[in-house]
Parts: structure tokens; sequence; C-alpha cells
């Protein structure tokens, strides 16, 4: 699914600010709290753009949830 996100706070962006678009691609459920449930996605921003990260990713599903709530928008 592709999402739109605010780069702020995501690994690999510093305090870059930025409306952003990244493609989440697996959720492991595995976990009794919704806290330690991971999301995973890949994100293929430039260093030009200001990213400096690597390219696959695994974070809380509340990470992600403050990630994308600035910019919610979504595609399927």
């Amino acid at each position: 699914m592709l999402t739109g996100v605010v780069t702020s706070e995501m690994g690999g962006w510093g305090d870059h600010f930025a409306y952003h678009i990244i493609t989440l691609y697996g959720y492991d459920n595995t976990y009794n709290y919704s806290s330690d449930k991971m999301v995973y996605y890949v994100d293929t921003a430039s260093n030009l753009a200001g990213y400096s990260g690597s390219y696959f990713h695994k974070v809380t599903l509340t990470d992600m949830w403050n990630y994308v709530s600035p910019n919610n928008v979504q595609s399927w």
C-alpha cells in the first residue's frame, strides 16, 4: 500500500520536514500489544531529497501512525 507521511521524525531524514510517499509491504501481528506490532516499509528517497537512510525499514505500529497522521493519504 502507498501512504503519505511526514518525514521529520522518520529514520534517515534527520529534522528534514517534507510530505512524502512510502510503500508499506508487511505487518507483524504476533505481539500482544498494539505498541509492539511492527510495520514494514520501503523508502526510496534519494540523498538529493535529504534522505540518508536505508531502503527497508521496520517500525512499531505506533510510530507508523505518528508518521502517517499528519499526511493521511493512501492508495491501495
